[in-house]
């Protein structure tokens, strides 16, 4: 990680909710019990748009730190295995986000509103699709249960938005220049720690064996191998045995033990697994091999190591499609295109079907001078799999490259539907910005670039964008709709942060 973002955020991180990597283990009966529902005293601390409200701006405050994937490929895997889980969990109407964090610790964490954060470390740590998602089934249930209000019943709802400010003052702090960032930072995090402090009994040893429990009920429902989520707790343990690891202060009141592997076998001996329809990622096509592979090439600071480390593989097994994507990603990271073609495309050819490959190519075309070859592969793509980001973002930050209107045209016509779905992906609003600026169209443009800038984090940025796109006279009336709805929906959260300040310091 880099080192703006090194101890503060890396501790702040530890106490958001929680962690998957460090939980208790549950010293319990074997047992199964269901904690009783708080129902309505919970959820009374706050809303459920008030939780979705924290959420985008803990999103956003990560996405401005530059603590996420600016990758589509990524957001779709992660994204597409949560939902799974989601449709075999407690409550698969509730909203949910899936989010990778740009960071090697052996971590992941449920926050207010369902978001859930995987850290590329913990992908890492995993090696089967089964494991990874064990971790996200656990944090699922943490969400469905309401494990994040329970813990908060009896503290303010004010120490949401508290925790929140923190962040925000973390960020802020980390990205100075000045020698005095990194007490900043401290300074940030101490003047929220008695609030924070509640965030210990949130996950209570009570709550960790539900989550076990429930999460390994969601995991054989979707068709995955029960005895992941002991395999998994295994993997963690060793890990933190072979390096030395301790977990964060704030949460060693729950030592890691061998009773929670026991009791996850226990009942995976149990389960009756339903067979998958079909694979979202599994070994079965490769997916998950091939996301793993590629968020270890994208989390890694010289791809000239990891070339050597895939030759080496290939030498051992020359036949793994896994190491030769790899191989061909690592080369294209350092711009060693004749080797990177040559790898990709025999990939293409051997496996026309893998998207992954598909769009390595067209890359690599793209950048290496072969521009109506990788738009023609771009657009062959769009025709076999219509709307998808991971083909759209690339095929229209191609098209934009030299400012041609008609090009510009077509990107925005690409990008709408995803836009019109009102998805979070930041960089498909800065593009169909971009867009709209080069075909001529004004207000689109701004409406577009303000809605970036508030899935980028800049909230205040944002809101005073919308607002003087909302003093043009020449806007039509369903844009002025639009507009004055995100104006209402900005508005809160922009009051919430300026009242940071003051509140953080009373605490």
């Amino acid at each position: 990680m880099d080192s703006r973002y090194d101890r503060p955020v890396r501790t702040l991180l530890s106490l958001i909710i929680g962690s998957v990597a460090w939980l208790a283990a549950p010293s319990l009966p074997a047992q199964d019990f269901t904690l009783p529902d708080l129902g309505s005293s919970a959820e009374s601390l706050a809303t459920p748009e008030e939780l979705r409200r924290y959420g985008r701006q803990l999103l956003g405050s990560f996405r401005q730190a530059g603590l996420l994937f600016d990758d589509p490929l990524l957001d779709e895997y992660i994204e597409t295995l949560g939902y799974r889980l989601v449709a075999h969990g407690r409550r698969p109407d509730q909203h949910f986000k899936f989010f990778l964090i740009r960071d090697r610790t052996v971590n992941a964490f449920a926050a207010p509103g369902g978001y859930i954060g995987t850290y590329a470390g913990m992908v890492l740590l995993t090696e089967r699709e089964d494991e990874l998602a064990a971790v996200l089934a656990h944090e699922v249930a943490h969400i469905t249960q309401n494990h994040t209000l329970r813990g908060a019943e009896s503290a303010s709802k004010a120490s949401l938005p508290i925790m929140l400010g923190m962040l925000a003052a973390m960020v802020a702090a980390s990205q100075s220049s000045s020698s005095s960032s990194g007490d900043a930072a401290q300074a940030a995090i101490m003047g929220g720690m008695g609030l924070m402090q509640q965030a210990q009994i949130n996950y209570t040893r009570a709550n960790e064996y539900e989550a076990d429990r429930i999460g390994i009920q969601t995991l054989a429902g979707a068709g995955f191998d029960p005895f992941a989520q002991a395999d998994v707790w295994v993997r963690m343990s060793r890990f933190a045995r072979n390096y030395g690891v301790s977990p964060p202060e704030i949460l060693r009141t729950h030592p890691f033990e061998s009773t929670r592997i026991v009791e996850a076998k226990a009942r995976a001996e149990g389960m009756t697994v339903v067979p998958r329809q079909d694979t979202v990622g599994s070994g079965h096509d490769g997916r998950y091999e091939l996301f793993r592979e590629r968020l270890r090439i994208l989390t890694n600071g010289s791809s000239r190591d990891l070339v050597g480390y895939y030759r080496d593989r290939l030498d051992a097994d020359p036949d793994s499609i896994y190491d030769r994507y790899g191989l061909a990603l690592a080369l294209s990271q350092r711009d060693s295109f004749n080797e990177a073609t040559r790898l990709a495309t025999g990939l293409v050819e051997a496996h026309p079907d893998t998207l992954a490959f598909a769009l390595l190519l067209a890359d690599i075309d793209g950048r290496n001078g072969r521009e109506a070859q990788a738009l023609a592969r771009y657009r062959e793509l769009n025709t076999r799999h219509p709307d998808r980001a991971a083909i759209l973002a690339p095929y229209a930050e191609l098209l934009l490259k030299h400012g041609d209107v008609d090009d510009a045209t077509l990107a925005a016509n690409l990008l709408r539907p995803l836009i019109d779905r009102d998805t979070d992906h930041a960089k498909l609003y800065a593009l169909i910005g971009r867009a709209y600026e080069i075909s001529g169209d004004e207000n689109r443009a701004a409406e577009a670039h303000a809605l970036s800038a508030a899935y980028n984090g800049r909230f205040e940025d944002s809101l005073v964008q919308f607002e003087r796109l909302q003093r043009r006279s020449d806007l039509d009336y369903y844009q002025r709709a639009r507009v004055q709805a995100r104006i209402t929906e900005l508005m809160p959260i922009v009051l919430e942060i300026r009242r940071r300040p003051s509140s953080a310091s009373r605490g």
